[in-house]
């Protein structure tokens, strides 16, 4: 999906990036993946915890049995999520470096998919104010993607950008936020 506004903040080379990312995702089936991964996990996940509770409760009928049970059945429905989150991040992460593969000899420009991420880092809010600290790095084990500077970082190592070259990615993309592209009437 490429909303309106990345239609507002991106140049034609950072969209023809983004639209590969998504591409991948399409011909990849990452959604089918997902789900039945998703399905796999639920049902490994409670096949287990019920093996366990039926165990528990054939064995003891106290308070510790019942405080056991319910422990073993939040591990057992945090699981398939944590599952879920994760290969939802990774099949980002692989979306990224097909799109990047697949755009090689095509783009006049790799730093179009940096240009991308920064802008998209900048829109979030992620470039002005990054989010290093604890509570931010454990509320991004609850995200579908990895967090877009890490992103950035990742596709520039791969790709051959210098952190000065990045940085200045960056800042150009900070820049263009207070300067943002008239728009066609």
């Amino acid at each position: 999906m490429v909303s309106n506004r990345l239609h507002e903040i991106l140049d034609d080379e950072e969209l023809e990036y983004v639209v590969a990312h998504e591409v991948v995702h399409s011909k990849e089936r990452h959604l089918v993946a997902q789900i039945a991964a998703v399905i796999a996990l639920w049902i490994a996940s409670l096949t287990t915890v019920s093996t366990i509770l039926l165990n528990i409760l054939k064995t003891q009928q106290s308070i510790l049995a019942v405080a056991l049970t319910i422990a073993i059945l939040a591990l057992g429905t945090s699981i398939p999520i944590a599952g879920s989150l994760w290969i939802s991040r990774k099949l980002e992460e692989r979306a990224d470096m097909k799109a990047l593969a697949m755009m090689g000899g095509k783009a006049k420009d790799r730093k179009a998919y940096l240009r991308a991420l920064a802008k998209i880092a900048v829109e979030t809010g992620e470039a002005v104010k990054p989010r290093d600290n604890m509570i931010w790095k454990l509320a991004n084990l609850c995200e579908t993607h990895p967090r877009t500077l890490d992103r950035l970082v990742k596709t520039a190592k791969i790709i051959g950008i210098s952190e000065k070259e990045l940085e200045e990615i960056v800042m150009l993309a900070k820049n263009q936020e207070s300067n943002p592209k008239p728009q066609a009437l």
